[in-house]
């Protein structure tokens, strides 16, 4: 049997990567899906409600839902060859992408109770349907990416089905460009990064719930990318000077950058409302760790 390929960015890739507690004493639990040959999270909500996707023995691709207390439930679209879910909400709404029977794109919304939304992004269709949910908020909304014949865009999928496409002012399109979404918060404020006309030179946007969009790079640096967004419209990411390092853009549009301490490749993750940033770094052994920073908030 074929192996099924789901396109995925960096922050996904960021995802499949080992995590080791840095700095705190913690408990690790490996999480397999029941008779998978790999398994690999993407998501996890304040229950602790974790969702991602797994392979299983004969090399086919089923999302699924690991509750708190351990369970496992599998998430398969009906009549779908392949499932891959993305993201939860804190309500336990499951967004993500699958295969129909002619092998065609679509995304899909798992709601609580189990029961499937299927969408597609309007014109997505002419290119077999690839649409990519990234993030999903509290209220249902989805972001994510899609193509068309152009080239790559953003979408923002509303809890009543209706779908907003858009690309950030300045980008490029094409298939090795383009507007790529990546957070969203309770405000259904969009972040994400995109290729300007001076292709390679990546730009954070900032997509605010009226539509009109900020656009920046982190100041003296190569290239940016951004990959959190909290409620307070903090976005974090990491920004490419001498290395690759981790910032924190605050509310006013002033610059806080940090790296954990022997780090040579720092990669934030996520951002919750306190400020408080997660992701990954790499050490001088190429060893992945996480990592937490904590902003003092007097210096607000």
């Amino acid at each position: 049997m074929s192996k099924t390929i789901f396109f995925i960015g960096p922050a996904a890739m960021v995802m499949l990567l080992a995590i080791a507690s840095v700095g705190y004493a913690g408990t690790i639990i490996m999480i397999d899906a029941p008779d998978s040959f790999s398994t690999n999270a993407s998501g996890i909500n304040p229950e602790g409600q974790i969702t991602g996707y797994y392979v299983d023995r004969n090399f086919g691709d089923h999302g699924f839902l690991r509750q708190a207390d351990g369970t496992f439930i599998t998430i398969d679209v009906p009549n779908s060859l392949a499932t891959i879910a993305a993201a939860i909400n804190p309500s336990g709404e499951i967004t993500g992408s699958y295969l129909d029977a002619n092998r065609v794109q679509h995304s899909f919304l798992r709601k609580r109770d189990g029961s499937f939304t299927t969408f597609d992004v309007p014109g997505a269709a002419q290119v077999n349907g690839r649409a990519l949910p990234i993030a999903i908020n509290p209220a249902g909304e989805i972001t994510g990416n899609y193509a068309d014949a152009n080239g790559v865009h953003g979408f923002l999928r509303k809890r009543d089905g209706g779908v907003i496409t858009f690309d950030a002012p300045g980008a490029v399109l094409g298939f090795s460009g383009g507007t790529l979404p990546q957070a969203i918060n309770s405000s259904a404020e969009i972040t994400g990064y995109y290729f300007d006309v001076n292709f390679g030179s990546d730009r954070i946007f900032l997509r605010k719930r009226d539509g009109s969009f900020i656009t920046f790079g982190v100041p003296n640096t190569i290239e940016s990318f951004a990959f959190g967004i909290n409620a307070e419209g903090e976005i974090t990411g990491y920004y490419i000077a001498n290395g690759e390092h981790g910032f924190l853009r605050r509310r006013d549009g002033s610059f806080i950058t940090f790296d954990p301490n022997g780090s040579v490749w720092t990669f934030p993750k996520a951002i919750n409302p306190a400020g408080q940033i997660t992701g990954v770094y790499l050490d001088a052994n190429s060893a992945t760790h996480s990592f937490l920073y904590t902003e003092k908030r007097d210096k607000f």
